[in-house]
């Protein structure tokens, strides 16, 4: 071993600017692995925890009608196909000791109406049963404004992105059952309009669906929420009570 060391010590010393132009491009490759992978397994780590763990799950199922896999980000708003023999996919979700849990969820745009007589809004509105939602993805939102929505009650729970959205596009702000303005999580733009600020508690939905008659529906607003991770782009879906999103998108209730 001390032989070895001798030769190579030589060798280095006799080979200076090359040994030295080859050492810092080792070391350089080195550095730029070790970050590399570092980032690559925070992303990932990241993805896992933000993306999958909070909203979308391992595994989306759709129809064998669905002509797009983006259902979440459909161009131009295009409904999401329906699944009509969910009970059976259920049936076969429950036997599968690999599976940990599921959630049945509806997914499409609907159009929040102005009934101040203006332009309408629109909002990407999620139908859940609030109870196996929580169960399927934990605590994945923070309270705003209000509460949460109760076991088989009838609401929405807005996000502030999509309140934002709402007022830019119909003038009005959108809070809570019960709840007067809070001057705390006004907009800019709304506190300089206080004194004639339009403010409701509930809002009227009309979904849009390709191959079916939608209805619009009033649906009262439990809570201002926020998503705890990735507000910027989840916090454009709305989470109702999924018979109010079935009646609003016209599916049978």
């Amino acid at each position: 071993m001390n032989l070895i060391i001798k030769i190579a010590w030589r060798n280095i010393m006799r080979h200076r600017g090359k040994s030295l132009i080859i050492g810092a491009i080792l070391f350089l490759g080195a550095l730029l692995m070790t970050v590399g992978n570092g980032v690559i397994s925070g992303m990932d780590r990241g993805l896992e925890k933000n993306v999958v763990n909070s909203f979308t799950g391992h595994i989306i199922l759709v129809s064998d009608k669905q002509e797009s896999d983006n259902v979440f980000f459909e161009i131009m708003g295009k409904a999401v196909e329906p699944i009509y023999n969910y009970p059976a996919i259920r049936n076969v979700l429950e036997r599968q000791d690999y599976i940990d849990r599921f959630l049945p969820m509806g997914k499409n745009t609907a159009m929040i109406l102005n009934d101040e007589g203006g332009t309408p809004g629109m909002a990407f509105l999620i139908g859940i049963e609030f109870g196996k939602y929580r169960k399927m993805f934990g605590d994945n939102i923070r309270l705003i404004e209000g509460r949460m929505l109760g076991p088989e009650e009838r609401g929405v729970l807005v996000p502030t992105g999509a309140r934002k959205q709402f007022y830019d596009f119909t003038g009005i702000w959108f809070t809570c059952e019960g709840c007067k303005p809070d001057t705390a999580t006004l907009e800019e733009a709304a506190k300089k309009n206080i004194k004639n600020l339009i403010v409701k508690t509930s809002a009227v939905g009309m979904g849009m669906a390709d191959d079916n008659s939608t209805t619009d529906v009033r649906m009262g607003i439990k809570g201002i929420i926020k998503y705890k991770a990735l507000n910027h782009i989840w916090g454009h879906f709305v989470l109702a009570d999924i018979e109010s999103y079935r009646q609003c998108l016209g599916y049978f209730t």
